[in-house]
């Protein structure tokens, strides 16, 4: 456990230092930002591919209280609740000027799908009016995964769909760079014999 909770912060250590001092890598990309026709939310999409096993590309994104450290603008994720295949939890988020921060509570779950995992959260209370989404895992290779992210956001006010789409640009490369760096540990940690956590 302890091992483990080493490898986590110097991760965490490493990522920090090398988002500071280089660009993301988002090669192969596709974004889109479109407002929800006939109401005030945005639907995001991203796909992109990733160089590791779906298996630890599925274990960074429900590993949720470390969104923190590879996701911008998530201050801090709590975890309230969990179940077998579900987890409740609260996240705090530092929206860019002149947005208001927001806190925010989901539930996720997930289950495996044909040649895949599909994770979901869906909205239960907090600030925003509409927050939901998934993350579509499918398994390209033994060794790569393509992952579709797809998400609808309503704030309490009316936000221009420029200014979304503007923060979506700038801060995507550093959510798919981050995905692919953690999954990479992840995988290079358990081919190299470390016991690692199943979900």
């Amino acid at each position: 456990m302890r091992a483990r909770l080493v490898a986590g912060v110097a991760l965490s250590l490493i990522l920090q230092a090398q988002r500071a001092r280089a660009q993301p890598d988002a090669k192969g990309m596709r974004l889109s930002v479109n407002r929800v026709p006939h109401s005030r939310a945005v639907a995001v999409s991203m796909q992109v591919e990733v160089d590791a096993p779906l298996v630890y590309v599925q274990r960074v994104l429900l590993e949720v209280p470390a969104y923190p450290d590879w996701i911008p603008r998530v201050q801090w994720v709590r975890v309230r609740a969990t179940g077998s295949r579900w987890l409740l939890c609260e996240s705090a988020l530092n929206l860019p000027w002149p947005l208001e921060d927001v806190r925010e509570t989901v539930r996720v779950e997930w289950r495996r799908v044909r040649a895949g995992a599909l994770i979901t959260w869906q909205h239960v209370r907090g600030d925003l009016r509409r927050n939901q989404g998934q993350w579509l895992l499918k398994r390209l290779s033994a060794q790569r995964t393509s992952v579709q992210y797809q998400a609808e956001l309503e704030l309490g006010a009316w936000v221009p769909e420029f200014l979304i789409r503007r923060a979506e640009e700038k801060e995507a490369p550093w959510v798919v760079d981050g995905l692919r760096k953690r999954a990479a540990f992840y995988a290079h940690a358990g081919a190299s014999g470390h016991r690692m956590v199943s979900f």
